[in-house]
């Protein structure tokens, strides 16, 4: 699901990419894909700090029952390497499948990927800001790609690299632009 262009704090194409839920209290997880546009989403380089919601769909109604900061990785250059979905682990631990220039490369014409993680996040120690002045789009959580300091973010951590060229090899893939037979 993507939130249209015309929505004032949302990019074209990124919104909630990632989407799971917790299977013993039911409560329903969406990550944006990277930073809405008052927190810096307009730029690749002061994307990095997305948004990670849960609610609550018990009941006749959903209502929204916490919103944690998600630090995304960023490659050597400062650009943010998008996450595309996400997947419940347990008690406040997620996968995160996070990729480089939309999948095919970083920026600049390099068409060989170098970032094709399933890596792993928590927010068992981060701020939950939903309720609290970050609600409003005038009260962005970073400003110019640095994080408010009252806001502790999910720790993120690099886990499992899709990128191994031996093993891709296996399957007759590779990585990098396409191949004419």
């Amino acid at each position: 699901m993507y939130l249209a262009f015309s929505h004032p704090h949302l990019i074209l194409l990124s919104g909630f990419e990632g989407l799971t839920i917790d299977p013993k209290t039911g409560i329903i997880y969406a990550m944006l894909q990277s930073a809405t546009i008052q927190d810096g989403g307009d730029d690749k380089t002061t994307s990095r700090y997305t948004r990670l919601l849960a609610y609550d769909v018990q009941g006749n109604q959903s209502t929204l029952a916490g919103e944690w900061v998600v630090p995304l990785p960023q490659s050597s250059k400062g650009k943010t390497r998008a996450c595309s979905e996400i997947a419940f682990v347990g008690d406040g631990i997620f996968l995160a499948l996070s990729r480089d220039g939309h999948g095919r490369g970083d920026d600049g014409g390099d068409s060989k990927s170098k970032y094709k993680n399933a890596d792993l996040f928590s927010i068992r120690q981060a701020t939950d800001i939903h309720g609290s002045k970050f609600d409003d789009p005038s009260n962005p959580v970073a400003t110019d790609g640095k994080l408010d300091k009252s806001i502790v973010p999910a720790t993120y951590i690099s886990f499992v690299s899709f990128i191994d060229d031996d093993q891709l090899a296996r399957f007759g893939l590779h990585n990098g632009a396409f191949l004419s037979q």
